[in-house]
């Protein structure tokens, strides 16, 4: 149902957020439904806590496709 409500844009689906510092390591954890305010964070598959303090491996992550409302104001500029 969760899902269902996310698809008709009445609930945002949680993800995954990763804040690399200025050495290329990660500092922090995020899941939330909107990326967090500021510089560094980038999205991430899922949370690895042994991740913490290293370098983030390139699989881990998000390549997400442009979406409709991305499209659409490229379109508009």
């Amino acid at each position: 149902m969760f899902k269902f409500l996310a698809l008709l844009g009445l609930v945002t689906l949680p993800r995954h957020y990763a804040l690399i510092d200025a050495h290329g390591l990660c500092a922090a954890f995020r899941t939330c439904g909107h990326a967090p305010a500021g510089s560094g964070w980038v999205e991430v598959t899922e949370t690895r806590l042994h991740s913490l303090g290293r370098p983030l491996p390139a699989s881990a992550r998000v390549s997400r496709p442009a979406v409709a409302s991305e499209l659409m104001a490229a379109l508009q500029n």
